[in-house]
């Protein structure tokens, strides 16, 4: 299309509203602000991001919108590796958990097993201190029997002299019955002396009873039981002297065997000390293990509790990340959107057009989605100083009559069909450059 005279200046009829076109692309506007990009950068692309989304024609606008998708798509892929390196972080963080946890759990177990081998050994140690025990009690007792060997083979003695002395004496005046009547408390007193030594030998009620009325009653007046009790008991008193000279024979063999038993007492009590020297070793290496295992097993729970908070802002992290994510994508949704609305607007603009025998062409404000049509009209407006494209129709599809009356469009339909078929219809128009120009929000016909 050739340029319009700049000598011809018509400003359009109607008046309506004026909107600010970045109040409609405040999507793109806070996509850029996410951008990792420096702030010069981000003016730029704001400042031209009106004059390149929907349709842009021109070269410039068309590489421009190029780096708008692509800054677009940066974000989005920055959201994306960031929602990525937070659920990497949370995964790292709940296996490092894992661990920890498996690791209390483990270290749990070696504590019970460390504490019931601790138990054992203490049992063995108390076992070990009880025969240490006896053992010192043997040796005290073997002691006293070694040291009394003497005193007992004294004892004995002397012992046997005073039953062979009773034999000899209070006995055999007894059994002759040589004491006068008359003497009867002195009788009286042999005879109960009598009964006292043949207590520990053997000596039985009957006998006890037989004896002081044997005794009392002369040896001629004695009868045939009396006798027997007599001789009976005198019986006993030899036996009880062969005893005590059998064991005073054999005294010196008693007293070898005590010392060996003081020896063999002696010895076991080493030995019982030996074990339980060695059960206490054992016992000290138990509690030292137990509280290792008890140590190792508190550090791994302060690990473990460490990662709860970790884990805590890990998973805070990742939520951010995502509503994040959430937010990009529900702006690229609104950035993507206002492209087909703009689209689908231009495809409208041109039906509204191309339905008017009488417009030569129209302008689109892909900025604001705002719609011109023309049947003649000036090349340039400083008025307003707003980016218009313009498009000529052919000449040999208008009509040089008078056109119809101006015309007001609706919004326009939003079919895919028409977004996809819009660069296919324009085809057939002559496309003007960018020309300044600025009006109202609404789709208006002007001569």
């Amino acid at each position: 299309m050739a340029k319009r005279s700049a000598d011809t200046k018509t400003s359009p009829k109607a008046k309506v509203t004026k909107t600010d076109p970045k109040e409609r692309l405040e999507p793109l506007f806070q996509l850029v602000d996410k951008a990792q990009l420096g702030d010069t950068s981000k003016s730029m692309l704001v400042s031209m991001a009106p004059h390149c989304v929907g349709n842009p024609t021109h070269e410039f606008q068309v590489k421009f919108k190029e780096m708008l998708d692509g800054v677009v798509t940066k974000v989005d892929m920055e959201h994306v590796e960031g929602v990525e390196r937070a659920q990497a972080s949370l995964t790292e963080i709940q296996e490092q958990l894992e661990v920890a946890q498996k690791a209390v759990a483990t270290e749990t177990e070696e504590v019970t097993a460390a504490r019931a081998v601790r138990t054992q050994k203490e049992e063995a140690l108390n076992a070990a201190r009880k025969e240490v025990a006896s053992a010192h009690a043997a040796v005290a007792t073997a002691k006293n029997k070694v040291e009394s060997i003497e005193t007992e083979r004294s004892a004995m003695v002397a012992e046997k002299a005073e039953y062979e002395s009773l034999l000899e004496g209070d006995w055999a005046v007894l059994k002759a019955g040589t004491i006068d009547g008359k003497k009867w408390r002195e009788r009286a007193k042999l005879i109960a002396f009598s009964l006292k030594m043949l207590e520990p030998v053997g000596l039985d009620a009957a006998l006890e009873s037989a004896l002081p009325v044997a005794f009392k009653t002369k040896p001629s007046e004695r009868g045939s039981f009396a006798e027997k009790a007599i001789v009976y008991a005198e019986d006993l008193l030899h036996k009880t002297i062969a005893k005590l000279a059998e064991k005073l024979s054999g005294f010196e063999a008693e007293a070898a065997g005590r010392a060996q038993v003081l020896v063999d007492a002696v010895s076991a009590q080493q030995g019982a000390c030996q074990q339980e020297e060695q059960r206490q070793a054992e016992f000290l290496a138990a509690d030292a293990a137990v509280k290792e295992k008890e140590a190792s097993l508190n550090h791994e729970k302060k690990a473990e509790k460490t990662l709860a908070p970790k884990l805590n802002k890990s998973k805070s992290a990742l939520a951010m990340a995502e509503e994040r994510l959430v937010q990009v994508r529900s702006l690229i949704a609104e950035f993507k959107q206002l492209n087909e609305v703009l689209q689908l607007g231009l495809l409208a603009c041109e039906m509204l057009c191309t339905q008017d025998t009488g417009c030569r062409g129209f302008d689109f404000d892909t900025s604001r989605s705002y719609c011109r049509t023309w049947s003649t009209c000036p090349s340039r407006s400083d008025q307003y100083g707003c980016q218009w494209t313009v498009y000529d129709r052919p000449a040999w599809q208008y009509e040089t009559s008078p056109p119809p009356a101006p015309e007001v469009s609706t919004s326009p339909n939003n079919t895919q069909q028409q977004a996809t078929a819009v660069s296919a219809a324009l085809g057939n128009w002559q496309l003007s450059f960018p020309i300044l120009w600025c009006v109202g929000s609404l789709v208006f016909t002007c001569q």
